[in-house]
């Protein structure tokens, strides 16, 4: 467990060594760019497994840099779509996985595994997007690479890659640094680093540490009767050696996160968006922020990362390994009555409590070896290669406890009472392990063409299994073992030094999935709902113009690319809870979260602007616009009258309307011609920052954030979830050393309180009570109940927030 103090012993470290080295932190403070250089104009990215400036890479690439995440208060990885267009990126309520958007299609976890549209790293290892979800801390840099990935490093992916690294130790100067952020709502977050060279320019160690809370959605239930919780403690160990000047380099991390939180489901009156509907017991806006849940989503997250790296410098060759071994334990407790329909969450029999809530354990383990041989010095003064090898192992095992509510719905006599709470145990077994070859080689051909092209050999090997009540689901066990080689190309024009255009081309592979949800939903599906259980293997073609040009003194940025991706067998999940089908184990209607393997098509345009008019003004606009398509898919709907086209739910239909309109198949199949991906079509970022002198120590600063969302259709059968366009401005006001030694900054974030529902249910929410289940005395539950006419799945803008933020930094930093 870590512990708060462990961040402030930390800190107060941090403390001392500045009172004990004043003149250190005066002569060797690091200065921050100049306020006049056109931002990323000398930021250096890995993209292609080498040092290289971002607008020589033949890709679209965005830095997020230290200085940025610092600037505009940065504080968690969901943050950084606010300044990469593009990029949608959502936690999951329960702390499990996440789901990712870029370039018109969507990243689930329950739709892909582990496999995503998106790879995660850190510092160069892939991992869970879950962990990183969970703080941002003393980073380096953060590099969104978009179009398929993997001949060059880690894994294959179809859409893009998120690479995060963290602070290395420096190995000549001691230094440190504190960042405090307080706001109004609730909230704080505070991260310290403290650098030591312990033999100089030999070996250095560098600890870093986060303590942060806060209220989360700002959610909550109708009594206040608990108080919201969004609490995070992390620390950070780092070592670096070089032993023999460059020809070794070692370095080695541990990392360490806890995180609790308390939040609820937000909801409100049905009648409020279908006139209709009936009224709700207590009517609620959107804009209340309110929950009818009995008990809070309970969430106690707990990771460890061993990181470790390695690499040879030898006749101008470098042979790097990086590992990483991650181990991570959930514990998670979500309410079952959506609809608030019970007036008790908990029911107490022969002195033991069950709530009325499904429980998640999962005790997850990933470990990754990656090595790769690549050249520092060109071959023949016109190549460079890079060749490795991957293994990549997870262990995902997890024991999830449903929750069968037991009831009589509006009981005249004894009220809407919970009367007792069944629970069936379902355990999960899964574990994968992908091997890969990768090569990549390019030529300089002349001091402006180069010309690229790697391939990639993936063997991917996985095994799950479920068990409900010690019965083996045989829907769900998975016996995976499928390979496929990828390929990507190249060429780069440098029409002068500061103009180049390019084109690329790459394909992806992604393995066959399981869709685990669907089968614990339907315990006795027809061959036509288990047709749509299991995905396909996926793969895809991509090909991308673009150009990238410095103007006028490097006062201009301009950088322009349009992209062209086709999908077969993407596995689209169906939006929301899932589909309406009819359920032969209990005679009733329920929802179904039922994958498809489907052609899609995406393609869009990505622009750039950065530009420095006059010393000591900024301002940069960054858009993409991105379609993501189903081409004549085949989806499993809802379509009671049997017209080919899903139907836009009004009232819920009956068991028996179903059966008669699918013929017994229980799920109909629709063709579809829709969007693949519920994030917007078109995103903008605009930023601007002001710097002037206020006096010989001290510059004073106006910087500001514009956040522009397009409208968006999320599930075209949810009459109740289109969002319309809109934007998120954040102010920042400050003043700080010229030197970048402090910094004292207020911000403002949603300064116009703009409000929007992102999404929401499909009708009113329910409260499942398993039909056919004993009672005692004869009686059974009624089935689902939505008669508190609440919608529910909301997810609305962050409200806003003023706040505060102290920086402070001595010596290396």
């Amino acid at each position: 467990m870590i512990k708060t103090n462990a961040i402030g012993v930390l800190m107060t470290g941090v403390g001392m060594l500045a009172i004990a080295q004043p003149a250190l932190a005066q002569a060797s403070a690091n200065p921050q760019p100049a306020a006049d250089a056109v931002s990323d104009a000398d930021i250096i990215v890995t993209a292609r497994r080498r040092n290289e400036s971002v607008q020589d890479v033949p890709a679209t690439v965005q830095a997020v840099t230290a200085d940025t995440i610092e600037k505009l208060n940065l504080r968690k990885l969901e943050d950084i779509q606010a300044v990469v267009p593009g990029l949608n990126l959502v936690a999951n309520t329960n702390g499990i996985g996440a789901t990712s958007t870029i370039r018109g299609v969507d990243y689930s976890v329950n739709a892909s595994g582990n496999n995503g549209t998106i790879e995660f790293y850190l510092n160069d290892s892939p991992l869970a997007a879950g962990v990183l979800f969970q703080s941002m801390f003393d980073l380096g840099q953060i590099e969104v690479l978009r179009g398929p990935q993997g001949t060059l490093k880690g894994r294959s992916t179809p859409s893009g890659s998120i690479s995060i690294s963290t602070r290395k130790p420096d190995l000549d100067a001691v230094g440190g640094m504190v960042n405090a952020t307080a706001n109004n709502i609730g909230g704080y977050n505070v991260n310290a680093a403290l650098n030591i060279p312990v033999v100089a320019g030999k070996l250095g160690i560098r600890v870093a540490g986060i303590s942060s809370d806060d209220d989360g959605s700002e959610v909550r239930p109708l009594n206040d009767a608990q108080a919201l919780r969004n609490e995070g403690q992390g620390i950070r160990a780092s070592v670096r050696a070089d032993p023999f000047d460059g020809v070794l380099l070692l370095d080695l991390m541990y990392q360490g996160f806890r995180r609790k939180s308390l939040q609820y489901n937000q909801v409100e009156s049905f009648n409020r968006i279908n006139a209709a509907a009936g009224a709700s017991p207590v009517a609620i806006r959107a804009e209340d922020r309110r929950a009818v849940d009995g008990f809070p989503i309970e969430n106690d997250q707990r990771f460890k990362v061993y990181s470790g790296s390695a690499q040879l410098a030898l006749a101008g060759q470098r042979l790097t390994y990086t590992g990483l071994h991650l181990k991570q334990d959930f514990v998670s407790l979500q309410p079952s009555d959506n609809a608030g329909i019970f007036v008790n969450d908990s029911v107490t029999s022969a002195g033991v409590t069950s709530r009325f809530g499904p429980r998640t354990q999962t005790n997850g383990k990933s470990t990754s070896h990656e090595i790769r041989l690549q050249n520092d010095d060109r071959v023949a003064g016109i190549f460079d290669y890079v060749i490795g090898y991957l293994d990549y192992k997870t262990s995902s095992p997890s024991v999830l406890t449903r929750a069968i509510g037991i009831s009589v719905v509006n009981n005249p006599v004894l009220g809407t009472r919970l009367l007792s709470v069944a629970q069936v145990p379902v355990n999960r077994g899964q574990e994968t392990q992908e091997k890969s070859f990768f090569g990549n080689i390019s030529a300089q051909l002349g001091d402006s063409l180069e010309i690229s092209g790697g391939l990639r050999r993936v063997n991917y090997k996985a095994q799950s299994n479920v068990f409900v009540r010690g019965v083996e689901q045989t829907l769900a066990t998975l016996n995976l073992d499928e390979s496929k080689t990828i390929y990507s190309g190249s060429i780069r024009y440098k029409v002068s030094d500061d103009v180049l255009v390019y084109a690329n081309t790459g394909t992806s592979f992604r393995p066959s999935n399981v869709a685990v949800g669907g089968i614990l939903a339907l315990l006795a599906p027809t061959p036509t709902q288990g047709a749509f259980f299991r995905s396909q293997p996926e793969t895809s073609r991509s090909y991308e113009v673009g150009f990238k040009a410095d103007l006028l003194d490097k006062r201009l940025r301009f950088n322009l690319a349009a992209f062209h991706q086709k999908f077969d067998n993407y596995p689209f999940l169906a939006p929301g809870a899932g589909v309406i089908v009819g359920d032969a184990f209990r005679n009733s209607v329920t929802t179904a979260p039922l994958l498809a393997s489907v052609p899609v098509t995406a393609k869009g345009i990505e622009a750039e602007l950065q530009a420095n008019p006059i010393d000591g003004l900024t301002f940069g606009a960054v858009m993409s616009y991105a379609k993501g398509q189903i081409n004549n898919g085949q989806l499993p709907c809802l379509d009671v009258n049997r017209d080919g086209i899903p139907d836009t739910l009004t009232t819920q239909p009956t068991f028996a309307q179903i059966n008669t309109a699918t013929g017994g198949n229980l799920v109909s199949v629709c063709p579809t011609n829709q969007r693949s991906n519920s994030a917007p079509l078109f995103n903008a970022a605009l930023t601007s920052e002001y710097t002037a002198s206020v006096s010989r120590n001290v510059d004073g600063y106006f910087r500001g954030l514009f956040t522009y969302n397009g409208a968006s259709q999320t599930d075209p059968v949810n009459a109740f979830d289109d969002q319309g366009a809109f934007g998120i401005l954040n102010l920042y006001l400050g003043v700080r050393d010229p030197d970048g030694a402090w910094e004292v900054s207020l911000f403002g974030k949603n300064i116009t309180n703009t409000f929007k529902v992102l999404n929401r249910s499909n009708g009113a929410i329910q409260t499942e009570l398993q039909a056919g289940v004993p009672l005692g005395g004869g009686l059974t539950s009624s089935g689902s109940s939505s008669l508190t006419n609440y919608s529910g799945d909301l997810r609305v803008t962050a409200p806003r927030e003023f706040g505060i933020n102290l920086r402070w930094a001595f010596g290396s930093r």
